[in-house]
């Protein structure tokens, strides 16, 4: 089954909306914080924005775009996969200690979906 690039643009733009709302508690949360776990906060804040940056040039190039690229069915699934995982982030409904716990997976996730979504970019 062909991946079309609105297929793309909806996963990119989950990832974004997620890594938006994370930030936003955490930077919502942050000045009640002890300061070495501000500094964690801080630290985490750079990191989600870093990544923020490299999805939003996803979503242009994506958004910029006209090709439909034929995944393979281990890329489709891995896609599907990810996402599942970035909605069941978005449905938890967490506060700063396991927002701060889920950063790592979610990053991880959200990187995979950029990287999964850019191999294929770079073969058409």
């Amino acid at each position: 089954m062909p991946v079309t690039t609105n297929d793309l643009i909806q996963a990119n733009n989950k990832s974004i909306e997620l890594l938006e709302s994370a930030e936003e508690l955490i930077d919502s949360k942050k000045g009640d914080l002890p300061a070495e776990d501000r500094f964690v906060a801080l630290t985490t804040i750079a990191d989600i924005d870093t990544r923020l940056r490299v999805l939003k040039f996803t979503q242009a190039h994506l958004t910029a775009s006209k090709v439909v690229v034929e995944f393979n069915a281990a890329d489709e699934g891995k896609l599907t996969e990810l996402e599942r995982q970035i909605d069941d982030f978005i449905i938890r409904d967490a506060e700063v200690n396991a927002v701060l716990e889920s950063i790592p997976p979610i990053m991880n996730a959200v990187v995979k979906i950029d990287a999964l979504i850019n191999g294929h970019i770079a073969q058409a």
